[in-house]
């Protein structure tokens, strides 16, 4: 799965690249998607959280 089916990216795939989740100042990796949302891990390990799409960017 790419991030082209989530957000219009291409060649992100979830889990390769962090993400910067500005509604809640976090960094992740991309771990999966459920409708509007991106499931979003720590770097270093953790629980996941949802982020809104609009919300995240690359990092």
């Amino acid at each position: 799965m790419t991030e082209d089916a989530v957000d219009g990216h291409k060649g992100e795939v979830p889990g390769r690249r962090g993400r910067r989740d500005t509604a809640h100042d976090r960094v992740g990796r991309v771990m999966g998607h459920e409708g509007p949302c991106l499931q979003i891990r720590p770097l270093g390990g953790g629980r996941e959280w949802d982020a809104d799409i609009p919300a995240t960017s690359g990092h």
